[in-house]
């Protein structure tokens, strides 16, 4: 079909209110195979015959083309250089979630960072997105790592962020290390994990994308005296991840066993508590680590009640969402309490299991700082009020983003009422597959295969604040919808057969934070929430014999229900959100 044709036809597809939908999944699949034998030519005559609304989502398609006339385009008609950066931002996201990155994608890319940006937040985008770029490049081939292009890309990051004035750039440049994850940055990540803080945790998050198999003994060392804090202000989720990295890294008797043995003696209970769940959750996804664990809890210099039970709040969890006969769909909950009842961080993960691999979906951390802290705390790391987002969307780690920075911003925030309202933090169709290959079976007859897959998404939040009632309500919803097609195709001088499948779905998932401030501990209630979908499978059979009227079709439909679920988290959370959301008996006047 053409791309003129298009438009007509399945333009109303890509309207912006059904993102997260099936149906603006199925419109991005049908416009990108015709973008990609289109020219530079009708690309641009589609862009000026079609309506405002879909222009940003056929953005989303030129991204995933890949082509060199659409990747033209797109950086012809993105303005790089504009303050008002969403559009951008959202076409670089789609661009960093190519599945098959190209060396003259990558090399198109790195020349943009030749614009002058008058928002560094845009700059910071395109570094994470070149990353991401190169990082899929090297995954796909692993010769590709030693490539001039890798290097070269790999070389501006490293003195970018060596020539860092302020702490802003420095962010900025590990994010993008840490998207791009090559085993040979690992000594300068571990430089800026030894200094702690903020950036500590940043390099270590970096370290751990590039994988426990490159860890040298050098590594675990440094992990050992994150751990023990041996060099101060260690942030105390650095903490935590080091220990839980040392579990995968070096999962014997000695290195566990040291972990366990230290917990009685930290002063942090929220930390011991949250060690100690890290250990469970190793123990569920490693069969040496369970091994290890259990031996060593048969000694009763480790297996007592001294060392295993912690009285802390935080805890971390993993459970299945959804199971298919192919594939797990897991979700992981992690909450980080202050000892003053004050949550400090929480995160949930979504990855997808299947044949010993495990896909990353997505990730939504929440952090605040400087709330619950002690005097004590005060005094020895004073710390503004703030509270942040950080997203990852395929496994690409994107930009922090700041709700306030101090008390003045956060009244401002509450008295406008501006968080109230749903804000879009990732929207967006995505590529996730595309597959082609061609077969030749042992008799000389020749096979096409064609996969891809494509994901809507539409994630979104919104906050009320009561300063009278002292609580607080959020709602962070995402919604998402998964098309693949496929096809294969046997073509002969004597019959052609041709099988066409198409899967997909549907699903809302909710995300529920409760925060109750009025009096101290501060109480707080994680939900979630899943609506009822319906995930379909359609497979049709074409069969023909050249120079005959014979056509044989047959089409099966398969239909698959899940319903509705809240999910159970944990039991301290479990119980707190029973005091909070019982009916309260209010007491007479009369």
């Amino acid at each position: 079909m053409l791309v003129s044709e298009l438009t007509k036809e399945f333009g109303s597809n890509l309207f912006p209110e059904y993102l997260g939908e099936l149906k603006s999944a199925g419109g991005f699949l049908k416009f990108l195979d015709s973008i990609r034998r289109a020219s530079k030519k009708e690309i641009l005559m589609m862009f000026k015959d079609s309506n405002g609304p879909i222009l940003t989502q056929i953005l989303d398609v030129l991204a995933a083309a890949q082509t060199n006339d659409a990747l033209d385009v797109a950086f012809e008609l993105v303005d790089f250089e504009s303050k008002d950066i969403g559009i951008a931002e959202r076409f670089l996201l789609c661009l960093a979630t190519s599945p098959n990155p190209s060396e003259s994608t990558i090399s198109k890319t790195m020349k943009l960072l030749n614009k002058n940006f008058k928002n560094e937040k845009l700059k910071a985008s395109l570094m994470i997105t070149l990353s991401s770029l190169v990082r899929t490049y090297c995954t796909s081939n692993s010769d590709n790592i030693n490539s001039l292009i890798v290097q070269n890309v790999n070389q501006i990051l490293v003195r970018g962020l060596q020539g860092c004035q302020d702490v802003a750039c420095i962010i900025n440049h590990l994010l993008a290390l840490r998207n791009i994850a090559l085993p040979q940055n690992l000594p300068l990540l571990v430089e800026f994990v030894k200094k702690g803080g903020i950036l500590g945790l940043m390099a270590l998050e970096a370290i751990k994308d590039i994988g426990e198999q490159h860890f040298t003994q050098e590594v675990n060392k440094v992990l050992f005296r994150v751990y023990n804090q041996f060099w101060p202000h260690q942030e105390s989720a650095a903490r935590v991840l080091a220990a839980e990295l040392l579990m995968k890294s070096s999962p014997t008797a000695e290195t566990i066993g040291e972990i366990i043995a230290s917990l009685p003696n930290d002063d942090q209970p929220e930390i011991s508590t949250l060690v100690i769940k890290k250990l469970y959750t190793s123990m569920q996804e490693s069969d040496a680590v369970r091994s290890c664990v259990m031996d060593l809890l048969k000694n009763s210099t480790f297996g007592n009640y001294y060392n295993l039970a912690h009285n802390g709040s935080s805890s971390s969890v993993i459970n299945e969402l959804q199971a298919t006969h192919d594939a797990n769909i897991t979700y992981g909950i992690n909450v980080e309490m202050r000892p003053t009842g004050m949550l400090k961080r929480t995160s949930f993960d979504l990855n997808l299991l299947g044949n010993g691999e495990n896909a990353h979906l997505m990730s939504m951390s929440l952090f605040v700082e400087g709330f619950g802290l002690t005097d004590e705390e005060q005094k020895e790391n004073p710390q503004e009020h703030s509270a942040g987002m950080q997203l990852s969307v395929l496994g690409i780690h994107l930009r922090p983003y700041i709700f306030f920075t101090g008390t003045g911003e956060l009244m401002s925030l509450i008295w406008s009422g501006a968080g109230s309202n749903p804000t879009p933090a990732v929207q967006g169709n995505f590529l996730i597959i595309d597959q082609t290959h061609s077969v030749v079976l042992q008799n000389g007859i020749n096979v096409d295969l064609n996969l891809k897959g494509a994901l809507s998404a539409d994630v979104s939040g919104s906050v009320e604040v009561s300063m009278w009632n002292k609580n607080a309500h959020a709602v962070v919803k995402n919604k998402g919808a998964l098309l693949v097609n496929g096809f294969c195709r046997v073509d002969t001088s004597f019959v052609e057969s041709h099988v066409d499948f198409a899967m997909g779905g549907n699903s809302v998932l909710d995300m529920v934070v409760d925060l109750d401030f009025a009096k101290k501990p501060m109480a707080i209630c994680l939900q979630m929430e899943q609506p009822s979908y319906i995930f379909r499978h359609n497979v049709r059979k074409t069969e023909t014999i050249p120079g005959s009227k014979l056509l044989i079709k047959t089409l099966k439909r398969r239909t698959m229900y899940f319903p509705g679920k809240s999910f159970n988290l944990f039991k301290r959370n479990s119980d707190s959100c029973r005091m909070m959301l019982q009916p309260k008996k209010h007491k007479s006047f009369w």
